[in-house]
C-alpha cells in the first residue's frame, strides 16, 4: 500500500506572498485615504455652512437696526442726532456719509419703544438689544476676528466681533467678518436713500484660504418710522 507524504504538498511561494500583501497593502491604503478624505471634505463643509451663516447674520444685523432705528422713530440709516451713535456703533455715516469698513457686534444699549429724544428715554426695560456697528479703516483689521460666546444659562452659542477692548471673554475662531456698506442716493438728493451691504467672512483651510461674500441692499422703503 502506498502511503502518501502530506509533507510534499505545495505552499505559497515567497513571489505570491508579496504580491498578496502588496494588493492587500493597496487596498487598506487606499481605503484608509477615502475615509480621511471624506472626514475632511465633511469638516471643510461644516466651516463653509459656518461661514455662510455667520455673513448671512452680518446682513441680517443691519436690516435689523434698519427696522429697529423705525420702530425708535428715526430714519433707517439712525440719523436720530447725539442718539444715532447709540443706535448704530461709531462713527456710521450719517445722512450722506463716506462708504466704509465695519463690524458687527451686539449692541449694549436697552431700547424703549417710544421714539428717543432724550437721555431720560434710554431706560432698563427688557427689550430688544440692537447690533451695533464699529467703523474700521483696513478689512484685515484684528477686530474683525469672529469669537465664539456661550451662554452659561442656556448653553446658548453666539459668534459675533467684538466691540471695544471691555468687550472681553469668548473663544477665537479662525474667522473673519467684517461688512463694506456703500451709500447709495439718487443725483440731487440731500440724504441716504438706500445701501449697498456686504458681508465677507475668510477664514483659512490647510491649503488655502477661503471666503464667502453675500451682498443685499437695504431702502427707506418705510420713509419715516413704522
Amino acid at each position: 500500500m502506498k502511503i502518501k507524504n502530506k509533507n510534499l504538498r505545495k505552499g505559497f511561494t515567497l513571489p505570491e506572498v508579496i504580491v498578496a500583501m502588496a494588493v492587500l497593502t493597496l487596498v487598506i491604503f487606499t481605503a484608509t485615504n477615502l475615509v480621511v478624505s471624506i472626514i475632511r471634505s465633511n469638516a471643510e463643509n461644516v466651516r463653509t455652512l459656518t461661514a455662510y451663516g455667520l455673513a448671512q447674520e452680518g446682513l441680517e444685523a443691519v436690516r435689523n437696526m434698519r427696522d429697529s432705528d423705525w420702530l425708535l422713530g428715526a430714519r433707517f440709516n439712525g440719523k436720530l442726532g447725539a442718539f444715532q451713535k447709540d443706535i448704530w456703533g461709531d462713527a456710521f455715516p450719517d445722512g450722506m456719509g463716506e462708504d466704509g469698513y465695519y463690524t458687527v457686534s451686539l449692541g449694549s444699549l436697552v431700547r424703549s419703544p417710544n421714539s428717543i429724544n432724550s437721555a431720560s428715554q434710554v431706560d432698563s426695560l427688557a427689550d430688544y438689544v440692537p447690533w451695533k456697528l464699529k467703523s474700521i479703516k483696513v478689512e484685515d483689521d484684528p477686530s474683525a476676528l469672529i469669537y465664539k460666546f456661550t451662554d452659561k444659562n442656556s448653553d446658548r452659542v453666539l459668534y459675533r466681533n467684538k466691540y471695544d477692548a471691555l468687550d472681553t471673554g469668548g473663544e477665537k475662531t479662525p474667522y473673519s467678518r467684517y461688512l463694506y456698506i456703500e451709500n447709495i442716493s439718487d443725483p440731487g438728493a440731500t440724504a441716504l436713500q438706500k445701501m449697498r451691504v456686504e458681508s465677507i467672512v475668510k477664514w483659512r483651510e490647510p491649503s488655502r484660504d477661503k471666503e464667502v461674500k453675500l451682498v443685499t441692499e437695504l431702502t427707506d422703503w418705510n420713509t419715516g418710522q413704522l
